[in-house]
């Protein structure tokens, strides 16, 4: 092991000069081109927008939210999240179910059916309920 030799430490820190204190800020003479203002004229209730499609709220979002709250269990979330996924297929005139309520049923139990037999979806299910 080589070892460096002895000599006269660190670098000294270099001096530094003092600073010199702040001038005070002079205020403004007078600013040209601004009108003055006056109150500001209070904010009236806002009303409905006819035409206007309301925000869908996110249904994975919303079953994350309960589920995290204790509100529902896994199972009631998986049977939340098979309900919104069908749903969102089945709507009339929309989605490839298009308002069928046989094929939304069958879509049902063909996923859950599934979420049974596929061992790696039914691990996720069952820890659904175990995150912290």
């Amino acid at each position: 092991m080589r070892v460096k030799p002895t000599g006269d430490g660190p670098p000294s820190v270099l001096p530094v000069d003092e600073a010199a204190p702040a001038e005070p800020a002079r205020a403004l003479d007078a600013v040209t081109g601004v009108a003055p203002t006056g109150p500001a004229a209070g904010v009236g209730r806002a009303d409905a927008v006819e035409g206007v499609a309301r925000p869908r709220l996110d249904p994975v979002a919303e079953v994350t939210r309960r589920l995290k709250a204790g509100e529902i269990t896994a199972g009631d979330a998986v049977d939340l999240l098979i309900d919104a996924v069908v749903a969102r297929h089945a709507r009339p005139g929309e989605g490839p179910l298009a308002g069928d309520p046989v094929l939304a049923d069958e879509l049902k139990a063909l996923l859950r059916q599934q979420l049974e037999r596929d061992p790696h979806l039914a691990s996720h299910v069952r820890r659904l309920g175990n995150r912290p």
